[in-house]
């Protein structure tokens, strides 16, 4: 039984290095706060038949704040909804992914994201 707890842990680890390759980190461009902060972006409200119902989000009056700034309750209650492990993983979490996947899987649907605030951000 043993054995093949490691032969699986070796494959899964084989699997993650092959997929990380594969998507060729060092090729990708460098983050750009400035285009974030320059970035014109809101959320188009639609009714139930499609139409457009107004823009909420970003406008011109917006002001971005320094992390200083930011009171810390609010920091720890974004971290505690969006990425409890934000601290202990380098941007991916692989638990997260993995639990996912698996939650997935069993609902037969999409039911859960594994994404962190990392690559939410990238994402945006």
């Amino acid at each position: 039984m043993k054995k093949v707890k490691i032969t699986a842990l070796c494959l899964l680890l084989s699997g993650m290095v092959l997929l990380l390759c594969a998507l060729d980190f060092p090729s990708w461009q460098k983050l750009e706060i400035r285009k974030i902060v320059n970035a014109s972006a809101a959320s188009i409200i639609y009714d139930k038949d499609g139409n457009e119902l107004g823009a909420v989000g970003q406008s011109r009056s917006a002001r971005y704040l320094k992390k200083e700034e930011i009171p810390d309750y609010v920091k720890h209650a974004f971290i505690a909804c969006e990425d409890k492990r934000f601290y202990s993983h380098p941007g991916i979490d692989i638990r997260r992914v993995f639990g996912a996947l698996i939650n997935n899987l069993r609902a037969a649907s999409y039911e859960e994201g594994g994404s962190t605030i990392t690559q939410q951000l990238v994402k945006l």
